[in-house]
């Protein structure tokens, strides 16, 4: 299916799955840098990753469902 067909939320997990890892990636490296104490920001990072490695999956074949019922 062509990309101009897909559901808009799907085009909008592509985006966030793409720019937020490497937001929280820079700004890991900026607190790194800067402070030597950025284990909360690992913590918050492996938190985020592990919620959209389970969540985007999902949500990917709900609105693949979606699309085939409209």
């Amino acid at each position: 299916m062509a990309v101009k067909n897909w559901h808009f939320g799907k085009i909008v997990i592509l985006w966030v799955c793409t720019i937020l890892p490497i937001a929280v990636f820079v700004t890991l490296l900026i607190e790194v840098y800067r402070v030597r104490g950025a284990e909360s920001l690992v913590i918050i990072f492996a938190a985020v990753l592990l919620a959209l490695i389970f969540l985007v999956p999902i949500t990917w074949k709900w609105l693949s469902g979606k699309e085939k019922r409209d």
